[in-house]
């Protein structure tokens, strides 16, 4: 496609969008073209010398100029007829804003509120954060305080039952009792043993005078 074409075009659909480029958008499309023709007609001659049996040079210059030229060719036919519908297609349809949403150059007093309301919404989500991560660790101690809570309370009823058990005992006095039926069968059993013995073996009368 010619310059002044191009340029003709491109004077027609101002750029509206911002921090975007369309002059540079079509020219990197048009240049990936030129780049991917380019390399299948350098893919084109290879096969061609192959196919040829091409050695001499001479042969390979004339095949090297018939394809530029048919290249040349096909490159601007491509531009002018296909690139440059696309072009203006993107530009009329594709990249054009309508001028009620295209922000102007300066800030009005509603611009400048907004951006105050979103700076004050933004320091209250902070806040919020900030107050979530708080009310995350003082959830997180009283789960432990529970925790402690509830082994005091576990540790506290098995002392109650063990207590329980305790009283289910014999009392003391009771225990004396027993104590005291045992020692007397020890006793008695003592000069059962004694007097078993003396009639087994009776004392010398003779001797005692």
């Amino acid at each position: 496609m010619e310059v002044d074409t191009r340029d003709k075009i491109l004077a027609m659909y101002p750029v509206h969008f911002l921090n975007f480029d369309k002059d540079a958008f079509t020219a990197d499309v048009v240049n990936a073209v030129i780049e991917i023709s380019m390399s299948n007609f350098t893919e084109m001659e290879r096969c061609a010398t192959r196919m040829l049996n091409i050695t001499s040079t001479e042969s390979q210059e004339a095949l090297q100029q018939g394809l530029s030229a048919v290249f040349e060719k096909f490159l601007s036919k491509f531009i002018e007829e296909d690139l440059a519908p696309w072009e203006a297609y993107c530009r009329e349809v594709c990249f054009k804003v309508p001028d009620g949403m295209v922000l102007p150059e300066k800030l009005d007093a509603s611009v400048v509120a907004m951006e105050d309301a979103d700076a004050k919404l933004d320091a209250e989500l902070i806040s919020l954060r900030e107050r979530k991560a708080t009310a995350e660790k003082e959830a997180a101690e009283l789960r432990r305080d529970v925790k402690a809570l509830e082994a005091l309370v576990e540790a506290k009823a098995n002392f109650m039952d063990a207590f329980d058990q305790l009283q289910n005992l014999p009392l003391v006095d009771d225990l004396g009792n027993v104590v005291r039926e045992l020692r007397k069968n020890v006793e008695e059993a003592n000069a059962l043993r004694a007097q078993r013995y003396q009639r087994l073996f009776p004392a010398d009368t003779s001797d005692a005078l």
